[in-house]
């Protein structure tokens, strides 16, 4: 990546006039990845304090087994305030 400038509608580059070549290393893929959208309903309809379901799938997309004791869904009203919730998994049984 470097920073370029152009006329408008000209195809020229000026490469290294306005700083030099910059690299950058991107991330590592998350481990953890929702294959499935957070799907949320309310069988008694949106009401305020009314029970609300949510669901949505996570994959483990590594080659080891993940120890993840809680996950974190970031949750805002309308108006920006946070009511994130809290999850615990319990530890696989089988």
């Amino acid at each position: 990546m470097w920073p370029d400038w152009n006329y408008a509608g000209s195809a020229t580059h000026h490469q290294g006039q306005l700083g030099h070549d910059q690299t950058f290393t991107l991330a590592a893929d998350p481990p953890l990845v929702a294959t499935s959208p957070l799907v949320i309903s309310a069988p008694g309809g949106y009401f305020v304090h009314a029970p609300v379901d949510e669901s949505l799938t996570i994959t483990n997309e590594s080659a080891t087994t993940l120890s993840v004791p809680k996950l974190f869904l970031a949750v805002r009203t309308p108006h920006g305030a946070s009511k994130d919730q809290t999850f615990t998994i319990a530890p696989h049984s089988g």
